[in-house]
């Protein structure tokens, strides 16, 4: 059986989803992040893998984004084409979720106040990055 080394606090995770499965993250906590037009995993699957992670959770949405908004690249060699083109430049994607996914991390990572409140009540100003849902 897998066990978490004690240096493993946080984990986020671009355009995926748990397939159905309830998973216990003894702690840990999960940042799903999804671009709002993927067509490979759907907002929809995300918000359903949210639901099926215990807290602390975060669900966090990219508007415009696509799958591939997260590499430089907007459609990358033998990889699984999307079906929804992104609305936002694959700079303006990246840089986003980089910038979200620091936020996310600073949270258990650095014990970062602003971070916490930004995350969890409301207080991200990440421009095209909205929290939809989040547990601590």
């Amino acid at each position: 059986p897998f066990s978490r080394p004690a240096a493993l606090k946080s984990g986020v995770f671009y355009g995926t989803n748990t397939d159905g499965a309830t998973v216990s993250t003894g702690g840990l906590s999960v940042g799903l992040i999804q671009g709002s037009l993927d067509g490979v995993n759907t907002p929809d699957e995300s918000a359903q893998a949210y639901g099926f992670l215990s807290a602390p959770r975060a669900l966090i949405e990219v508007t415009g984004g696509n799958h591939y908004s997260i590499t430089d690249v907007a459609a990358p060699e033998d990889a699984t084409g999307d079906t929804s083109a992104a609305a936002i430049t694959q700079a303006e994607g990246s840089d986003r979720i980089g910038q979200v996914s620091a936020e996310f991390l600073k949270v258990d990572l650095k014990n970062d106040a602003t971070a916490l409140s930004n995350i969890y009540s409301g207080g991200l100003s990440i421009s095209g990055v909205s929290v939809q849902q989040a547990e601590r």
